[in-house]
């Protein structure tokens, strides 16, 4: 397994993420989005599910289903060892995955957190400079 890493091995808590279905970890998306959290004392630590993983070497697959992807993240996240409180998630589908076994894992002490990443916008969210849409906090979510 590879992972990209971003920020200090001493940060205040890691956060493990997966790509979208079609865009792998060191897209221009999460590289933004790693490098603010990082930023933010975060440590990041990116991975690709194993079908995304094939393509570097030019096995092109469509992404199986969510479901499936389950087993796969909860392996990963029990074996990277995170120094201090783990927060699993992604963007997309990879936080879609996350969040299927995102209580399994924080009833088992595994994680502190859940951080799900969607991209495009809905309705009306403000631009930040690194892509990611932001709701002000004095507004509900729609």
């Amino acid at each position: 397994m590879n992972f990209l890493f971003n920020g200090s091995r001493d940060g205040i808590a890691s956060v493990l993420l997966a790509h979208g279905a079609g865009a792998p970890m060191d897209s221009a998306a999460l590289n933004a989005i790693a490098e603010a959290l990082a930023g933010e004392g975060l440590r990041v630590v990116r991975f690709e599910f194993g079908y995304m993983a094939a393509r570097r070497s030019g096995q092109r697959k469509p992404p199986p289903r969510a479901e499936s992807l389950v087993p796969e993240y909860r392996a990963v996240a029990v074996a990277l060892d995170a120094p201090g409180p783990l927060i699993i998630g992604g963007k997309s589908m990879g936080g879609r995955v996350a969040s299927m076994l995102a209580d399994h894992l924080y009833t088992e002490g595994r994680i502190a957190g859940l951080l799900c990443l969607a991209i495009r916008s809905i309705r009306r969210a403000s631009r930040s400079n690194s892509g990611l849409d932001i709701w002000p906090a004095s507004r509900p979510l729609p």
